[in-house]
């Protein structure tokens, strides 16, 4: 959302050939803008992949601290397998 209000603040809304901005771009509620190669990929490319990688990012840090450890009770077992066991 960054990149998105970035470019409706500071892209121009007519191209301009000598700084390269020649790709449109719809940002903002349909207000075009003229954008770079790099700023084209950037919008194309990494904006949409960065959940992704927050998601993989997070998976890993998960798996190396156990952030969703469960205790054992010494009379009972863990607190997961006493909730899913039949009671007799």
């Amino acid at each position: 959302m960054y990149l998105d209000s970035y470019y409706y603040e500071h892209a121009p809304t007519t191209p301009v050939i000598a700084e390269g901005r020649i790709h449109p771009r719809i940002v903002h509620h349909g207000w075009q803008v003229f954008l770079t190669d790099k700023e084209k990929f950037n919008l194309d490319v990494l904006y949409p992949s960065l959940p992704l990688v927050c998601i993989l990012i997070a998976g890993l840090l998960d798996k190396h601290w156990k952030h969703f450890y469960f205790a054992r009770d010494s009379h009972r077992g863990d607190r997961i397998s006493s909730i899913t066991k039949k009671k007799i």
